[in-house]
């Protein structure tokens, strides 16, 4: 012998209720899962100080850096991502970077190998601002640049853009899943106090060693008295 179980009257409308409710939430998350976005995230990934400005204020006579023909009080890398973080492809961008107003841009390169799609980039530099011309960007695709610089102050990278329907996001740098390949800043030459340094292989991990110790060098060189 079967016995059914009857529903009570008062779970039918409830029942209704819930299915609606988990219909809508459905919608929802199937909807902002592929709803088309168009995301450009940017990251400082480091600012590396090479030479400081402190030094050249204390060492016991004037010292500047010199590299190519400008002359600075101080040297430093800094490190920039830019990617496409949305799931749609992002077409003829534009963006400005901007340092500093007493920041000279020395020498910039792409710090990651992208390849054929290297070659479609444009970077200008006017005053203090880089640009960086994109004819497109893939979803989950980076760019990495180095821009080397004098008399840069850290924490003043200032990244804009103004496309329509493009997002712009300040990133942690450590919430990429891609690594940053090696330096390519190899090709300066650096003159401090008549001391020429070029560093063809070693990275500028090597050329700030190499800095710091000229400058300790110099603090200890005793600066004669000019005679009457």
């Amino acid at each position: 012998m079967t016995i059914l179980a009857e529903t009570p009257l008062w779970l039918t409308p409830i029942g209704w209720v819930v299915t609606f409710i988990l219909g809508i939430l459905s919608a929802v998350i199937v909807q902002r899962t592929t709803a088309k976005k168009k995301i450009v995230s940017w990251s400082v990934l480091s600012e590396s100080e090479l030479f400081s400005q402190s030094v050249a204020e204390t060492a016991s006579m004037p010292v500047k850096v010199v590299v190519g023909t400008s002359e600075n009080t101080s040297l430093a890398a800094v490190n920039i991502r830019i990617g496409n973080t949305g799931n749609e492809v992002i077409t003829n961008l534009e963006i400005p970077i901007t340092f500093n107003p007493e920041a000279t841009l020395l020498k910039h390169g792409i710090d990651n190998n992208l390849g054929e799609y290297a070659r479609k980039l444009s970077i200008t530099v006017i005053g203090s601002t880089l640009n960086l011309k994109l004819p497109f960007i893939n979803p989950k695709q980076v760019v990495d640049l180095e821009i080397l610089l004098g008399d840069y102050t850290q924490g003043s990278v200032l990244l804009d853009l103004s496309a329509p329907g493009v997002e712009l996001r300040r990133q942690e740098a450590g919430r990429w899943d891609i690594s940053s390949s090696t330096s390519i800043i190899k090709s300066f030459a650096l003159s401090v106090a008549g001391i020429r340094y070029d560093p063809t292989v070693p990275p500028l991990t090597e050329v700030a060693e190499t800095l710091r110790a000229i400058s300790k060098k110099l603090d200890r060189i005793p600066i004669e008295k000019q005679k009457d």
